[in-house]
């Protein structure tokens, strides 16, 4: 999903990074691309309205909602109003961290 976002790490008590947050802000109409990962993922609406496909489903977000997205889940999200997601995933997604994302990728 593409978007402006820079990923942050948490850390365990023993220092070991568990999970990953990323943030987007995310224009109107952009969509993402079908895929899947190993890493568990909860994405929560900050603002707007997201359309998610999640294993043949398909689900409306909004302001203040989150879904759950498994392991290997096959999944998607579309923009239908511009705003804001932060994404969750665990284990750390290092490819992601500390990468800024436009909406064109």
């Amino acid at each position: 999903m593409g978007g402006r976002g820079a990923g942050r790490p948490a850390k365990d008590p023993a220092g070991a990074r568990s999970a990953h947050a990323h943030g987007s802000a995310v224009r109107r109409g952009t969509k993402g691309y079908v895929h899947n990962h190993v890493h568990e993922q909860t994405s929560y609406c900050v603002a707007g309205r997201f359309e998610y496909f999640l294993d043949g489903q398909t689900h409306v977000l909004a302001k203040g909602e989150s879904i759950y997205v498994p392991s290997n889940a096959r999944h998607r999200a579309t923009t239908l109003e511009a705003g804001t997601l932060i994404d969750v995933f665990t284990p750390v997604r290092e490819d992601l961290l500390g990468r800024r994302v436009d909406d064109a990728g």
